[in-house]
């Protein structure tokens, strides 16, 4: 019961980190595409190739930021 107890944590950081930064990312992506389109008049892009992008960048710094703050959690206790 006990690694259950520190890995929930982990996961649930994890996973969290991923979200939001995925969300922030597709947000700030589609407000850039609507600026450039209103301001700027070109066309918009969306293709399914910035998005796999966005969930690759996510992934990665979303685990590195759930770890980091799993350790953080883990060394106030």
């Amino acid at each position: 019961m006990k690694p259950l107890k520190f890995m929930f944590p982990l996961f649930f950081l994890i996973a969290f980190s991923i979200v939001s930064i995925f969300l922030t990312g597709v947000v700030l992506y589609i407000c850039g595409e609507f600026f450039f389109f209103f301001y700027k008049g070109i066309q918009m892009s969306f293709s399914s190739s910035i998005f796999f992008l966005l969930i690759k960048i996510s992934v990665s710094i979303g685990s590195f930021a759930g770890l980091m703050l799993w350790v953080a959690n883990s060394l106030k206790k």
